[in-house]
C-alpha cells in the first residue's frame, strides 16, 4: 500500500464513495420496483361523452360561420350598353390627296415618304394602291377610295430653259480706288 502514492489513495477513496452511493440507493429502487402504480381515483369518461363535450364547445363558433359566404358574391352583371343607331353622317370624300408623298419611282416601284414601297399590282394598308406609274413625273394612286394623280416633278420645262443670269465678276478693291 505504500507504493500507491497520493493519486492512488484518491482513486481508492473515489471507488469507496461510489460503492456507498450504490448500496444506499438499493432500498429506494427496490421499493419503487415492487410498489403498486399511482392511481388518481378518477375514472376516465367514455369516448362518447368526450365527443359530445367537444361538439358543445364549438356550437357558438359554428353559429357565427353558418349562413355566411367565405367569398365575395358579386352583383348582377351590368346590362349591355344600348346599341346606338348609325346616326353619324357619312364623311364626304376628301377634296385633295392626303396620303403619303411620292419620293421616287424606280423600276416600276413607287417609294413613299413613310417608308412604304409599292408595285402597281400591290396594295398597302390604309387603302393605298398604285394604279399606274408615269415615270419620272409621278403616279396615279388610289387613296381613300378615289384616284389621284400624285406628282413627283412638275411637268414644265420653263424652269430648265430659263437663262440663268450671269453674275458680274467682283472687281479688285485696288482697281476701284482712284489713282492720282
Amino acid at each position: 500500500m505504500r507504493s500507491l502514492g497520493p493519486w492512488g489513495w484518491c482513486a481508492l477513496g473515489a471507488i469507496a464513495l461510489a460503492c456507498y452511493a450504490m448500496v444506499a440507493g438499493v432500498p429506494g429502487v427496490a421499493r419503487a420496483a415492487f410498489s403498486p402504480s399511482a392511481n388518481t381515483g378518477i375514472e376516465p369518461a367514455p369516448d362518447s361523452s368526450r365527443v359530445e363535450s367537444f361538439r358543445e364547445s364549438f356550437k357558438d363558433q359554428l353559429a357565427q360561420v353558418d349562413g355566411r359566404s367565405m367569398f365575395f358574391i358579386p352583383g348582377a352583371p351590368p346590362p349591355p350598353p344600348p346599341v346606338a343607331e348609325d346616326s353619324e353622317p357619312e364623311t364626304p370624300p376628301p377634296s385633295k390627296y392626303g396620303g403619303p408623298a411620292v419620293i421616287a419611282t424606280i423600276n416600276g416601284v413607287v417609294w413613299f415618304d413613310n417608308g412604304t414601297r409599292l408595285r402597281s399590282d400591290e396594295a398597302a394598308s390604309g387603302g393605298l394602291r398604285i394604279i399606274s406609274i408615269n415615270s419620272p413625273w409621278g403616279a396615279r394612286i388610289e387613296w381613300s377610295g378615289q384616284e389621284w394623280d400624285v406628282p413627283l416633278f412638275d411637268r414644265t420645262t420653263q424652269q430648265f430653259l430659263e437663262a440663268v443670269p450671269k453674275e458680274k465678276p467682283a472687281s479688285d478693291p485696288e482697281s476701284s480706288e482712284e489713282k492720282p
